[in-house]
């Protein structure tokens, strides 16, 4: 049966036992840092000086800025702001995303993830 053959256990013609279909040891290496562009949402209380500290902050993490979008703000305390980068690593803007998060205008963890384009 399907189950069987799936975890190594059944038996070929003649016999023989069939190898596992999925076994659970591999060679094959798999590499996580992979690249994309990215979308970052950035929730944040206005003030001055944010779109420049974003740019400082990528350019700093080797991040460039595809664009940047903001809507009005109708609450100083509550606003966001969508970044979209050029194709870079993960862990380039997963650094950045860390570096956001720590500045004080940030008010609560972003949102990261990949684009596909």
């Amino acid at each position: 049966d399907i189950c069987r053959l799936a975890h190594g256990s059944g038996v070929g013609s003649g016999g023989n036992t069939q190898a596992a279909a999925f076994p659970k040891q591999s060679t094959l290496s798999v590499d996580n840092d992979f690249v994309s562009c990215f979308y970052i949402r950035l929730p944040f209380s206005d003030q001055l000086g944010i779109i420049k500290r974003v740019g400082e902050l990528a350019e700093y993490h080797d991040v460039s800025i595809h664009s940047i979008l903001q809507n009005p703000i109708r609450d100083r305390r509550l606003a966001d702001v969508c970044i979209t980068t050029e194709e870079c690593k993960h862990s380039q803007v997963d650094q950045l995303r860390a570096s956001l998060e720590e500045e004080s205008f940030c008010r609560e963890e972003c949102i990261l993830m990949p684009l596909m384009m």
